[in-house]
């Protein structure tokens, strides 16, 4: 493996800068990980070349200054400390003993490389204006070609990520699996990219909890844009809705599947569910992706919990990055996603309540218009 030798070098490099003695030409020397290979670089870093070398020079003029008595680590190795720690599920003691520095300093250095993340790429990769004509067209068409699903602004999840809060507030963040978590809140756009997230509800609450008290549902209720790109469907003013499962509260807002007790014996019920689910699937897509790159999530974030935030909020945004200049991930990260670790397993939410009637004439509206649709495609 390349751990040994890329990480050794990284050590060797920062161990090098705290002597102010070191050359000119030794500070101008390549990065630590110049002569490994694609496959081994992408292993440790978690993006390819090129996407590092982005990323370098995007938060280039942040590099910092050398101190009194000491060099500063170089930013590139900053950013490849930072993003072998997020791709790793090693306590902090282990990469403090790989990188030849202090657990302190580990978390530090991953934690200023998540605030510039936020700092600068945040404002391009997760804007907080939400809700613009543009955006509400792009996504909705989005939904609509790519899956069918009419008036979908995003479909909407939450997760348990772990976290390792002090003594005191275990019992507000411990989940009803046993573990403390966070709960990250997202709505996801046809791309599989996060477009808002609500980052830090405890773990003793469940998704619907969650989202009901977001900021997200004030938005949704309140925007005047939304209202303004209803269409008539099926003889009702469908509004720009969200999706979700079973778990959310079915409103006029947000679309849920019919249960299984309602859609037994309806093929148009059936035929809502499947085109929701096949579009939902976005937002499962994005985490499992998120969890892939970044496995330290599914460990736990060693920094507190308000820098887990800041540190999650980061990892979302590179998410967005990457996906945005197709950064490939490899099958096998993927595939161990997917593989739950015995004692992170996911709490179960429990089934929302259903809204009133104008919220079903809005699904039913589009039940229809689903059918309508797939009977054109059919030739019935």
């Amino acid at each position: 493996m390349s751990n040994g030798v890329i990480v050794g070098e990284i050590a060797e490099d920062i161990n090098n800068s705290d002597n102010m003695q070191q050359s000119e030409e030794d500070s101008d020397e390549g990065g630590p990980y110049d002569e490994d290979s694609d496959e081994a670089f992408m292993e440790d870093f978690r993006v390819n070349r090129d996407c590092f070398d982005i990323l370098l020079k995007r938060l280039q003029k942040y590099e910092r200054k050398d101190a009194a008595l000491s060099k500063a680590i170089p930013l590139d190795r900053r950013i490849a400390i930072a993003m072998y720690t997020l791709g790793s599920m090693g306590n902090y003691n282990i990469l403090s003993f790989l990188f030849g520095m202090s657990e302190s300093m580990v978390g530090e250095i991953l934690l200023h490389f998540c605030c510039d993340v936020c700092r600068i790429l945040g404002p391009e990769f997760l804007p907080k204006a939400l809700i613009t004509p543009a955006k509400v067209h792009k996504c909705t068409q989005g939904f609509l070609n790519l899956y069918g699903f009419p008036q979908c602004f995003g479909a909407i999840d939450g997760r348990h990520f772990a976290i390792k809060p002090c003594a005191a507030d275990a019992a507000n963040y411990r989940n009803q699996k046993g573990w403390c978590s966070i709960i990250v809140l997202a709505l996801v756009d046809h791309r599989s990219r996060f477009m808002y997230l609500n980052v830090g509800s405890p773990g003793r609450f469940d998704d619907s909890e969650a989202f009901e008290k977001s900021s997200l549902k004030k938005l949704m209720q309140r925007n005047p844009i939304l209202k303004y790109n209803a269409k008539r469907i099926a003889g009702v003013d469908v509004p720009v809705v969200l999706i979700g499962d079973s778990a959310f509260k079915f409103s006029k807002i947000l679309m849920k599947p019919y249960s299984v007790r309602q859609y037994a014996k309806d093929k148009d019920k059936k035929g809502f569910n499947d085109v929701l689910c096949k579009s939902g699937k976005v937002a499962d897509i994005a985490f499992t992706q998120l969890r892939a790159r970044f496995p330290r999530l599914d460990y736990g974030v060693e920094n507190g919990v308000d820098q887990a935030k800041t540190i999650i909020c980061a990892c979302c945004i590179l998410h967005n990055f990457l996906n945005y200049h197709e950064s490939e991930i490899p099958k096998a990260w993927i595939e161990n996603a997917m593989c739950p670790i015995p004692y992170r397993i996911q709490p179960e939410s429990a089934v929302g309540r259903n809204s009133n009637s104008y919220s079903e004439h809005i699904r039913k509206a589009i039940a229809t218009d689903i059918k309508r649709k797939k009977n054109m495609n059919t030739g019935k």
